[in-house]
C-alpha cells in the first residue's frame, strides 16, 4: 500500500473509471499531468509498459509506410551524425569509421570532392528548433535534398578495408557496379 506522499500505482486492466481511456491517452501521447488532473500518478512500471505499448504501435505504423520510414531513417541518421542530440528515440546511426592510419590528411580528388558534397547538403532544417520541428523542417524539403542526405549519411558509415580483407569483396564490388574508373580519381 502506497504511503499518501507516493503515487499510487493504478492498473490500467482494472480501472473501471471513465477517466481510464483518458489517463491511458495522456500517458501515451506524453500529455497532460496526471497529478494536476486529480488523478494519481501512475507507476513507473505502468509508465514503462505504456511506453513498450506506444513504441509498439509506432513501429508497426512506420513498417507500413515505406516512404516514411525512409524521410524518418534518413532524419534520425543525419541529426544524430551533424551533431550529438540527447533527445533522439533510436539507436538508428550512420557513424563514420576512424581513420586506419592517424593522423592521415588526404588531398586526393575525391577528398575535395567529398567537401564539396557536404557544403552542398541543405542544412536550414538543422537550426529548427526541438526534435519534432527539426524533424518536420527536414521532411519540408525537397525529395532531392532529403535523397541527398540519405546518400551522404549511408556513404559515410564505409570503411577503409585494405585488399584481401574481410569486406573487402563487397567494397570492390560496389565499385564495379557503380562503374568507377579508380585510376581516374
Amino acid at each position: 500500500m502506497p504511503q499518501p506522499d507516493e503515487p499510487r500505482e493504478i492498473d490500467a486492466r482494472q480501472d473501471g473509471d471513465d477517466d481510464s481511456d483518458e489517463a491511458t491517452d495522456d500517458a501515451m501521447t506524453g500529455e497532460g499531468d496526471a497529478n494536476a488532473a486529480g488523478r494519481p500518478a501512475i507507476s513507473q512500471r505502468l509508465g514503462d509498459e505504456l511506453a513498450m505499448m506506444k513504441a509498439e504501435i509506432l513501429r508497426l505504423h512506420v513498417a507500413s509506410d515505406p516512404h516514411f520510414a525512409l524521410d524518418l531513417g534518413t532524419f534520425i541518421m543525419v541529426d544524430a551524425a551533424s551533431t550529438y542530440r540527447y533527445d533522439m528515440p533510436s539507436d538508428l546511426r550512420a557513424t563514420a569509421p576512424g581513420s586506419r592510419v592517424a593522423g592521415f590528411k588526404s588531398d586526393t580528388a575525391a577528398a575535395q570532392s567529398w567537401e564539396d558534397l557536404e557544403a552542398l547538403l541543405d542544412r536550414s532544417w538543422c537550426a529548427a528548433g526541438d526534435i519534432r520541428q527539426r524533424y518536420d523542417s527536414f521532411c519540408g524539403l525537397d525529395d532531392g535534398s532529403r535523397a541527398a542526405w540519405l546518400s551522404w549519411a549511408i556513404a559515410r558509415t564505409l570503411q577503409a578495408i585494405p585488399a584481401q580483407a574481410a569486406g573487402s569483396a563487397l567494397i570492390d564490388h560496389l565499385g564495379t557496379k557503380l562503374d568507377i574508373d579508380v585510376a581516374a580519381w
